[in-house]
């Protein structure tokens, strides 16, 4: 065996204290001592501040190995680390093998000389990140800006490490140290492969497929390379020199099964396997063709940003996503599988890595790659300004050039991505705006040797400079513009303005807008004991990272709600409010198409219970936003935009065949009278918006205070609907429906059975205390039009869960 994993059976150490606990990689110093009972939970109450002492110390991670002497005699052997987070120290046998400081950076190392028969020890030894931070940034010729609103620690930028570790407006901060992804030695009397990356080059009925082996090899000699698409097999002969060897080999695929984005097609996957010598490499890998469509329009103003998969155009529905847990040792790929799960389920079609979190782990672009969610990737860069000497710049380039051939095979990953705001962050700073001309030549030499990297690795995909940007090339890109490439829309949140203000901007694709809520009652009880549970007290403060975040979500409510009684009456219409917001922004992006291309929220998870623009709370249960996305981001929805006095009404369909949508709009009375309706059947060719026609309500008897619109589509798929009202929804004379409901039990999964003898609005069903998400929730509910939905729980149900007890809220 060549290859020896040391995953298993370490012994974590905090020195300066001397206690000891084993621990299996991957894992961090937090997760592992609050595993042990070591520490309090970080996310309960106001522990935050009881656990940063952990950040402040040394820890040493070591263990032990046997090896034979057949493989101590091997004429080259490295050890691998794929992720040290961050300042670390490797020893092997007491003697100094490296220093990192790069935990995005894999660590390779020649150790043969190291190494000895029979028992062996490795260690690694983290240093306090805030520590070198703040050496680095004294040694730094003059003070580069950081995002302190959201850090609580100082000078991160000048560290690779994950910037919410230091906290965010929705993260709290935990300095952890760790070692994550994989540990091994390898040795070989030959070569070892280093990477193997593809290129596709499509045509009509054809792709050709370039492999593109990276070895390094401690010898000359010849041998052959075999190659294995399905049950395509090539074999070529390649002649090795010592050191660095390229080797390129070409396949050949007729009528190839192509990969689709989730909705448009499936994501087939070829099995490819590579062997070199008596090395062989395996990845499943998709093909599709690729196409960034980013120049300036005839007689437009502006410049789209359009994913083209596959010679189609295709409008992506999505979010944006952080880490799963602030704890990375509780980053467990069934948390991974059922947040893209949710993903999928709510017709997201996209998700953007944001570039204050990390590069992810293999798990999930592979699960990407398998339901068809494309993947938007920032380097990690993020609202704060950056250095750009030369030992910062050779750091990152390290990292760049490895994450660009780890992930680039991925038929999930659509875009490389320089930043996050920090093209931006140029006019946040007071330092900044004083003298421009040097911050700016810092910020544009870190980009360029971002695009050189990205591009001489991989240049099919292509270079995105920023979030926000125009596009690559396209001139003055500090004067950011809505009309061009993508845009952030922070104005509803920031400005305190009514959703309707998403009306004013006609973006091409926005990556950023968003609007805080409360998690759920059940979320707030795992942090917050009974004295605490009122939004005034100290720990729901404290899980609040916005300065003004509360206030902001109230003062909203005041604005269109009648105030709720009681703290879960609030989280509910809070929760509510937050998916009208989104609802608005999103209904209206969409009925922009084709001029606009894409719309993805923020957010669409936590990795901490927190009050936050989540749609998924911490733990995995589904906000009501993530109802309203399953709808909003339906393959074909009704919409209705208020212009004037009237309402425009919008038939939007992604569907790439033609067809017939039957659609009926009907105005109701709040005591369940027909005033109006009116079918309409329409064909559209392919995807596209039609504005069917036009509403005004005055022309009603009743006033626009006791009615309202429902809108219902038949796409010959789905049946959906969407409500509207005409004013606020504190001026609705709604009448007090009585809801009956009734549940049964079928195959470990639960029906509901619901009537009312009123029409109610945003009719909410939970079941306290169970995992699981309904088919339906957040809906209208009519007389006379009973309605059924099931709920799926994630575990089986036990007799704790019963008997069964259903919550029922509605406005």
């Amino acid at each position: 065996m060549n290859k020896i994993g040391l995953k298993n059976e370490w012994i974590l150490s905090c020195i300066d204290t001397g206690e000891t606990l084993p621990v299996t990689i991957p894992t961090d110093n937090y997760s592992a001592w609050l595993s042990a009972g070591r520490i309090p939970d970080p996310f309960h109450g106001l522990n935050e501040e009881e656990v940063q002492w952990l950040a402040d110390k040394e820890w040493l991670f070591t263990r032990d190995f046997n090896l034979t002497e057949e493989f101590t005699q091997l004429p080259s052997v490295i050890l691998n680390c794929d992720s040290l987070d961050t300042f670390a120290e490797i020893r092997l046998n007491g003697k100094h093998v490296a220093n990192t400081e790069n935990m995005f950076a894999r660590s390779s190392f020649e150790v043969k000389n190291f190494l000895k028969t029979g028992r062996n020890n490795l260690s690694i030894r983290f240093y306090p990140a805030q520590v070198r931070a703040e050496m680095a940034a004294s040694r730094y010729p003059f003070f580069v800006p950081y995002s302190a609103g959201n850090n609580k620690v100082p000078y991160m930028n000048h560290v690779r490490k994950v910037q919410c570790h230091a906290g965010w407006d929705w993260g709290i901060c935990l300095l952890v140290s760790g070692i994550y992804g994989d540990v091994y030695l390898e040795g070989t009397s030959f070569l070892r492969i280093e990477y193997i990356t593809t290129r596709q080059f499509h045509s009509r009925g054809a792709c050709l497929l370039q492999v593109n082996i990276e070895a390094e090899s401690v010898k000359e000699g010849g041998t052959e390379v075999v190659i294995k698409l399905n049950d395509i097999t090539m074999r070529q002969d390649a002649e090795i020199i010592r050191g660095r060897n390229t080797i390129t080999c070409n396949l050949s695929v007729d009528n190839p099964e192509l990969w689709w984005p989730a909705g448009h097609g499936a994501q087939h996957l070829y099995d490819l396997t590579v062997t070199v010598d008596d090395r062989e490499w395996k990845e499943r890998i998709g093909l599709r063709r690729l196409d960034i469509i980013n120049s300036a329009e005839d007689g437009r103003k502006g410049a789209p940003l359009v994913f083209r998969i596959n010679r189609r155009d295709i409008f992506c529905k999505g979010a944006n996503f952080i880490p799963i847990d602030a704890m990375p040792g509780r980053m467990h790929g069934e948390t991974y599988r059922d947040l893209l799960e949710s993903a999928v389920e709510a017709n997201m079609n996209m998700l953007r890595v944001w570039g204050g979190g990390q590069y992810e782990r293999d798990i999930f672009y592979n699960l990407c790659d398998e339901m068809g969610i494309m993947v938007w990737q920032d380097f990690m860069f993020s609202c704060s300004l950056y250095p750009a000497n030369e030992e910062f710049l050779a750091n990152v380039e390290k990292e760049v050039s490895h994450q660009v051939r780890r992930l680039m095979n991925h038929p999930s990953l659509v875009l490389w991505c320089g930043n996050n705001e920090v093209i931006q962050a140029l006019d946040w700073y007071e330092e900044s705006r004083k003298d421009k001309d040097r911050y700016r030549k810092d910020y544009y030499a870190l980009n360029e040797l971002l695009r050189k990297t990205v591009c001489g690795a991989d240049p099919d995909r292509g270079f995105w400079p920023a979030s926000p940007s125009k596009g690559p090339g396209i001139p003055d890109p500090e004067n950011l513009d809505p009309a061009f490439g993508d845009t952030h829309y922070w104005e509803v949140w920031f400005k305190r303005v009514p959703f309707e203000t998403y009306y004013r901007i006609k973006p091409r694709f926005v990556s950023e807008f968003g609007f805080q809520s409360f998690p759920s009652f059940e979320c707030v009880k795992t942090y917050a004991d009974e004295g605490q549970r009122d939004l005034l007290s100290p720990v729901m403060k404290f899980h609040q990272r916005h300065p003004e975040g509360n206030e902001k979500i109230l003062e909203m409510m005041e604005r269109y709600f009648e105030t709720p009684s009681g703290l879960e009456d609030t989280i509910w219409l809070a929760q509510v409010q937050q998916g009208l917001a989104i609802r608005t922004a999103v209904e209206y992006f969409r009925s922009l198409r084709p001029y606009c291309m894409g719309t993805l929220y923020w957010q669409l998870n936590d990795l901490w219970p927190v009050c936050s623009w989540s749609s998924i709370e911490y733990g995995g249960k589904w906000k009501l936003l993530h109802y309203f996305a399953r709808r909003f981001y339906e393959e074909a929805i009704l919409t209705a935009r208020k212009t004037g006095d009237a309402f425009e009404l919008f038939l939007v369909s992604d569907r790439a065949q033609s067809g017939f949508y039957e659609i009926t709009l009907e105005i109701l009375s709040f005591d369940n009278r027909l005033l109006f309706i009116q079918n309409h059947s329409l064909y559209m060719e392919g995807p596209g918006v039609n504005n069917f026609t036009r509403f005004d309500p005055k022309n009603l008897e009743a006033g626009m205070n006791d009615c309202f619109m429902l809108l219902t589509l038949n796409d010959g798929r789905k049946r959906t609907e969407n409500t509207f009202f005409f004013n606020e929804y504190k001026r609705a004379l709604i009448k007090k429906p009585v809801i009956t409901a009734h549940t049964e039990e079928e195959q470990g999964e639960i029906d509901v059975f619901l009537s009312t003898d009123a029409p109610a609005f945003f009719v909410t069903l939970n079941f306290p205390g169970i995992r699981g998400e309904f088919t339906d929730n957040v809906f209208t509910l009519l007389p006379q039009r009973s309605r059924a939905v099931r709920f799926i729980p994630k575990q089986p149900l036990d007799e704790a869960d019963r008997p069964l007890k259903i919550e029922i809220r509605h406005l």
